[in-house]
């Protein structure tokens, strides 16, 4: 079993053309690796890689990147897992459905079997995921949060059978990439998931009690120094996948009352009225947004 280095660490496959796999693909080019993104929608794919020009032209132009944009996309390159090159890294960002990204490593480690391979998985658990893997000793979560390319936290996440090694990589891995890790054993929510349920069901029972309109909490939480209100940022989240997290949360943690996913979101979510990606959660959104 080969253990890397950092160093080591100069390609990646990047599974998953939306908007986490796209800024996640944007960090790792930002810092010099060779990137192979993969997708099953060819369209899905031209749109990320033109997103990605798109965001480093703008650096450029702004003078806070000082490669040519084009010289930094010929790191870049779009296909599928059979074509493509060889990588020391894996980080997957797929949908939340276990079984297809399941599917998904155990394809890549048959492709690729002595590379890393992360789960960026927001809810899902990381010891289930491991379970019906043949390299469990070479799999880890590495969970961004959106935007990518600009939130600095990672949570490292390590499942049971995640040797101490691999977490320490990538610890520093991220460290080298701009990033403020954190480890975390794999537990419902992780950290940030977990520890931010209340925030979100305290604001919504407020506004189902009466007491005041999502726009007022929003307003007096920013006024206490949230740079968003809860109801802004489920609708940044999509409302379709914090309610997920915090049904998965809800469930893992054995059903806490406090925890209990709420009607308030839920017939959103129902009517699919998901957020800034579907023009209206809470708020209304134009079609430009």
């Amino acid at each position: 079993m080969r253990a890397y280095t950092v160093s080591d660490i100069q390609t990646a496959l990047v599974a998953g053309a939306g908007t986490m796999g796209a800024g996640i693909a944007q960090v790792l080019l930002a810092n010099g690796l060779r990137v192979h993104l993969i997708d099953t929608r060819p369209a899905a794919l031209e749109a990320a890689r033109q997103s990605i020009a798109d965001r480093f032209a703008s650096m450029h132009a702004k003078g806070k990147w000082a490669q040519d944009p084009g010289l930094t996309l010929e790191r870049l390159s779009i296909g599928t897992l059979d074509d493509a090159p060889a990588f020391q890294l894996m980080i997957e960002a797929i949908a939340e459905i276990l079984e297809v990204k399941q599917a998904l490593f155990a394809a890549a480690m048959a492709h690729m079997p002595d590379a890393i391979f992360a789960t960026n998985t927001s809810s899902l658990s990381v010891n289930e995921l491991a379970a019906s893997l043949v390299q469990k000793d070479r799999f880890v979560g590495l969970h961004f949060f959106n935007p990518a390319p600009l939130m600095p936290l990672v949570e490292v996440v390590q499942a049971d059978t995640t040797p101490d090694w691999l977490v320490e990589l990538c610890h520093a891995l991220c460290q080298t990439w701009g990033k403020a890790p954190v480890i975390v054993k794999d537990s419902p929510g992780f950290i940030v998931n977990r520890v931010a349920r209340p925030f979100y069901a305290e604001s919504m029972r407020t506004l189902a009690d009466g007491a005041a309109s999502f726009q007022a909490i929003d307003h007096a939480l920013k006024g206490q120094g949230f740079k968003m209100g809860p109801f802004e940022l489920m609708d940044l989240i999509g409302l379709d996948v914090n309610y997920n997290v915090t049904k998965l949360v809800w469930e893992g943690l054995g059903k806490p009352a406090r925890f209990t996913p709420n009607p308030v979101q839920g017939d959103r979510v129902a009517r699919g009225d998901w957020g800034i990606k579907t023009h209206k959660g809470f708020y209304d959104y134009p079609k430009d947004a």
